[in-house]
């Protein structure tokens, strides 16, 4: 199952002692990555074209304009928070590798 899901994600990682170099797992790995990456694929593009279709929605006092300060400055702020966040893992592995070498 790992080596199948590797296989999709592309991340070319295999486990020790597996031969995949035979016919019957090379095309069982084919058909993992094509299954594994356009399916998914069809059901976004099939919930897209739903949502594409849908008639707006009744707009009161409480709906939020996906426009203007309230909506930009949160939605940017959120953005900026989350991916900030990543920084600090990898930036702190370069003064860890430097004190355990």
């Amino acid at each position: 199952m790992y080596v199948y899901t590797c296989d999709v994600n592309s991340n070319g990682s295999a486990m020790a002692g597996f031969n995949g170099a035979t016919d019957f797992h090379e095309l069982l790995m084919t058909a993992a990555m094509l299954i594994g990456r356009y399916v998914p694929t069809v059901f976004l593009l099939a919930l897209a074209d739903r949502l594409a279709r849908q008639q707006p929605g009744v707009v009161t006092v409480g709906t939020l304009q996906a426009r203007g300060v309230n909506f930009v400055a949160p939605a940017t702020g959120a953005a900026l928070i989350l991916a900030l966040l990543n920084f600090p893992r990898a930036l702190s592995l370069g003064p860890l590798a430097e004190g355990l070498s």
